[in-house]
């Protein structure tokens, strides 16, 4: 089982489902208080929206994103409060990379296949590639893909 904090600052407990058999988001807030030390163990990926999340490995500032592989260990520690968009159970096997970064800081690069998208990796893995990007407003996105997407917004709209 996995601990999520619920918006009220209660948690809640969530089995992360297998990677293929449908997908484990949500967005959570929790002020003042700690998590038991718990274990990922189908992995955990999350990117703070608000606040600082911190646990014994650090402390992480809004747009901080954070990949722990299967069999993570950790005991989160909340003092001002955050918000992060969480997704459980959707690393793949044999991904046992931990990633940390601090996108508040990373380089974006214009994308010259796509003008108008800066973009920064987070993360590649076999064939999956985590980005973050950003476009300008009412731009239109044109996107290669051959073997599925996925695509989160923290801000703005996509249609």
């Amino acid at each position: 089982m996995a601990t999520i904090a619920s918006q009220k600052g209660a948690t809640q407990n969530a089995r992360a489902p297998p990677r293929h058999s449908g997908h484990r988001n949500q967005s959570s807030t929790k002020k003042n208080g700690c998590f038991a030390e718990h274990t990922h163990t189908h992995g955990k990926e999350f990117y703070v929206l608000d606040g600082e999340f911190c646990d014994e490995y650090g402390d992480y500032p809004v747009s901080a994103y954070l990949r722990n592989p299967p069999g993570t260990l950790h005991s989160p520690v909340i003092s001002s409060g955050y918000t992060i968009f969480v997704k459980l159970g959707q690393l793949q096997s044999g991904d046992h990379k931990p990633v940390v970064v601090n996108t508040g800081l990373a380089d974006f690069s214009e994308l010259p296949e796509r003008r108008g998208v800066r973009a920064t990796p987070l993360h590649r893995y076999r064939k999956e590639y985590d980005d973050l990007e950003y476009s300008a407003t009412f731009h239109t996105i044109s996107v290669h893909n051959t073997g599925g997407i996925e695509v989160v917004v923290l801000e703005g709209q996509f249609a």
